[in-house]
């Protein structure tokens, strides 16, 4: 074979297999790989079932999905597998759901020696403050909590008062069943909707995902009167495109909060409300835990949510009648929107809910968020 006809054979080849590249289907646009394996669909639903009656399983298969739906979400928007990419809040809600599990774990064991507890009915006095060290004693049992236990315990056996202990024995319930319950209800309300959001992704070859069109217009209404969780939503959509980093990091940040705001009000103050957490919700507060380390949260009252979420009005957090009075209507519902929110939620302050998110926007590209799925097998996690 001469020059000249080697030459054209080459070309030919060369030509044949651009034609071959662009005949060929596009690449998926969000690849999920098995570690990137999304829940199924209809997790929800499998949750009222006998499987997912004990809480601490079912709390156990939530931490999973969250983590799961973070990192293809930030696979979703264009980060390098390996790195955790932008925090977004199905991170925080990974780390927030592990601090659930934690205290419904622990509440539980001292709920059965409170019950055992009330059943000897004080008689014996020094075995019943064997029980007592056993109780403050419990693994994970936050510092707060242990105080706010041995107090009112102190008071129980100095008096032999069986009515406060089963007051003492009223507030753990209280604090087991709102935690369970709301483990559950933000899951359901906003954190399954990253799955079918996801799903529509990787089944487009453009990524497209119709925000709208992930629950009814009935359905919406009832989950998200504020439309904050749909506006968060969109803005991940349209970080997706967002080529600066800076930019697309704080269109993800702001997403956060739009989600965390509706999350953190909306849902939380119905928990809250319900089972009377409020007043004894900070003795069992402790700090977020992710693969950064601890965040440590707001020393005031973390229970209040305009501490957690930093709104401040001269440099004092609005209490809540003051919120009520400038953001209640006359029918009970809020005046939040995606465009009317309350000020300064953006420069909340140290150990905040926005705070949280500003800080891991710095760390997360240089660092992982959670651990990888090979590594160490925590229930936790």
């Amino acid at each position: 074979m001469n020059w000249l006809r080697f030459a054209i054979v080459v070309t030919l080849s060369m030509v044949a297999t651009v034609k071959s590249v662009q005949a060929a289907d596009p690449p998926p646009c969000l690849v999920l790989s098995k570690e990137l394996a999304l829940p199924p669909l209809d997790r929800t639903s499998r949750f009222s079932t006998p499987k997912y009656a004990d809480p601490l399983i079912r709390n156990t298969v939530i931490n999973r999905d969250y983590r799961m739906q973070a990192l293809a979400l930030n696979a979703y928007l264009g980060y390098p597998s390996g790195t955790s990419g932008a925090a977004n809040w199905w991170a925080l809600a990974h780390s927030a759901s592990n601090t659930a599990g934690r205290t419904i774990e622990v509440v539980s064991a001292a709920l059965k020696v409170l019950d055992d507890l009330i059943a000897g009915n004080l008689n014996d006095i020094e075995a019943d403050k064997g029980y007592v060290k056993l109780l403050l004693a419990t693994p994970g049992m936050p510092a707060n909590a242990v105080s706010y236990g041995r107090a009112k315990l102190e008071e129980a056996y100095r008096t032999k008062n069986v009515a406060l202990l089963n007051a003492i024995r009223d507030d753990f319930r209280n604090i087991y069943v709102g935690f369970v319950a709301g483990n559950l209800f933000i899951y359901r309300d906003v954190g399954e909707l990253m799955t079918p959001f996801l799903t529509q992704a990787a089944a487009s070859p453009t990524c497209t995902v119709n925000v709208d069109g992930l629950r009814s217009p009935s359905a919406w209404a009832a989950t998200d009167p504020s439309g904050l969780v749909r506006a968060g939503l969109q803005l991940l959509v349209q970080a997706r495109t967002v080529a600066d980093p800076a930019k697309r990091a704080e269109l993800i940040h702001k997403s956060s909060l739009f989600i965390g705001f509706q999350e953190q009000w909306m849902l939380q103050l119905k928990v809250y409300d319900k089972f009377k957490l409020a007043p004894i919700f900070e003795s069992f507060r402790v700090d977020l835990v992710d693969a950064h380390g601890a965040f440590k949260l707001v020393d005031e009252n973390w229970a209040e949510f305009t501490v957690r979420m930093g709104i401040r009005s001269k440099e004092k957090a609005l209490t809540r009648l003051e919120f009520d009075k400038a953001w209640k209507r006359v029918d009970n519902t809020y005046k939040f929107s995606p465009t009317s929110l309350p000020n300064l939620i953006e420069a909340a302050g140290a150990g905040t809910i926005p705070a949280y998110f500003r800080d891991r926007l710095v760390k997360a590209p240089a660092s992982k968020m959670f651990e990888t799925l090979e590594g160490p097998n925590r229930i936790w996690n």
